[in-house]
């Protein structure tokens, strides 16, 4: 994404407007309508200058610059006088409408930036699509848009954490409105004022998972992805910091993500934060450490690294049978993936005394006296059928 020329920032928080279902349903209507027909080609900024000043939003004296930010627009507007907050949005509205209306098919929002006429700051104005279509659908009234779009101002010689968190406020509040283009481009201004202190910062943090969390759910892997990287990248930089500050679950769910991609490197970067994460703490108290070994293994097995695989299972499973005994399920998947181990590795042999001692496990477990110890009756009977076409397969083709 294509980064602002000056780092500075700031906002105060997000309204949350209620929806019915009936205003939900016509919005997304109207939203499929505004959106149906893409333009050909997205309006060049040369013409989003043009189109400012014809519309009279700014004086024909004043600069105007202009920037695509992939799906949203930045407009930069200099040499207006110092105007209230109420005239900014007013001015914001008419020129996010007006760039949307003239590239409808390519522009999700338009923050429009008026600069300060001392040269102190700026103040950034942000109108979304969803924001316009609500008025010209008639659901909601101009001014009641206006006094709820997001306003950022800034000064330059504010504190950078003052500027970070102006930025990270409404980026947050974004997120949870589902304005998640809008929402990832103040996570990526918010970045930009202070990048080592933004990973050490837990909203932050929390915050730009679910960022992309929320991309993975729409669809959108390609923003899914940028995110979840940008946070390895993050960790990576500063591993001795990063795993104190990124939780356990989030390290978890973004290496099974990328598993889930068949993206089996940047799984095992993830897999491999957690688990030496997870080896700083005593081993009475490793939530899911059993299950982050054998996730780190798949990684590992899915790569063709069969000796490392067999390295973090052998670990997994002396941990397991130490801390939750012989019998607990989860020493039958341990024995069940280093199977799958050594059969990828060509030991057919070892692979399928393997396998028959997992299926003797799951029928152990089933046999268990206190429920804690018993897998779920599906579970065992997905293990077993999976099993047993593993061990015929051996014996037919050993």
């Amino acid at each position: 994404m294509q980064e602002h020329k000056e780092k500075i920032v700031s906002l105060p928080g997000l309204m949350k407007r209620p929806v019915t279902t009936a205003v939900f349903l016509a919005l997304s209507l109207t939203t499929v309508a505004l959106r149906a027909e893409p333009a050909l080609a997205q309006i060049a900024p040369a013409q989003i200058n043009k189109l400012i000043l014809a519309s009279k939003i700014a004086p024909a004296t004043a600069s105007v610059s202009s920037s695509r930010l992939e799906e949203e627009v930045l407009v930069e507007i200099r040499g207006l006088p110092a105007l209230s907050p109420a005239a900014l949005k007013e001015k914001a509205y008419l020129a996010g409408r007006a760039i949307m209306h003239a590239d409808p098919g390519y522009v999700r929002g338009v923050i429009t930036r008026f600069y300060q006429p001392d040269g102190t700051g700026y103040v950034d104005v942000l109108l979304t699509g969803k924001d316009l279509v609500s008025v010209e659908a008639g659901l909601l009234n101009n001014g009641a848009v206006r006094n709820e779009m997001v306003l950022v101002p800034l000064n330059f010689n504010e504190p950078a954490v003052s500027r970070f968190d102006k930025y990270l406020n409404p980026a947050l509040a974004l997120t949870a409105d589902n304005e998640l283009y809008a929402s990832r481009v103040f996570f990526d201004w918010a970045l930009s004022q202070d990048p080592q202190q933004a990973f050490r910062n837990q909203r932050f943090i929390n915050g730009l998972f679910a960022l992309g969390k929320a991309f993975d759910l729409r669809g959108d892997l390609k923003q899914a992805d940028l995110v979840y990287g940008r946070l390895l990248s993050a960790i990576d930089s500063d591993k001795s910091d990063q795993n104190t500050s990124v939780s356990f679950d989030v390290l978890r769910q973004i290496a099974t993500y990328f598993k889930s991609q068949n993206d089996y490197a940047r799984a095992e970067q993830a897999a491999t934060f957690l688990v030496e994460a997870q080896r700083k703490r005593a081993l009475n108290n490793r939530p899911g450490f059993v299950g982050d070994m054998r996730l780190l293994s798949s990684c590992y097995r899915h790569q063709g690294k069969v000796v490392d695989a067999k390295k973090a299972l052998e670990e997994a499973l002396l941990l397991s049978r130490n801390v939750a005994g012989e019998n607990n399920p989860e020493v039958a998947l341990i024995l069940e993936d280093l199977g799958d181990c050594y059969s990828i590795g060509g030991d057919p042999i070892q692979a399928l005394a393997l396998y028959k001692q997992a299926k003797e496990k799951y029928d152990t477990s089933m046999a268990a006296r206190h429920s804690a110890m018993r897998p779920d009756y599906e579970i065992y009977q997905s293990a077993m059928k999976r099993l047993k076409k593993k061990i015929g397969t051996l014996k037919t083709t050993g």
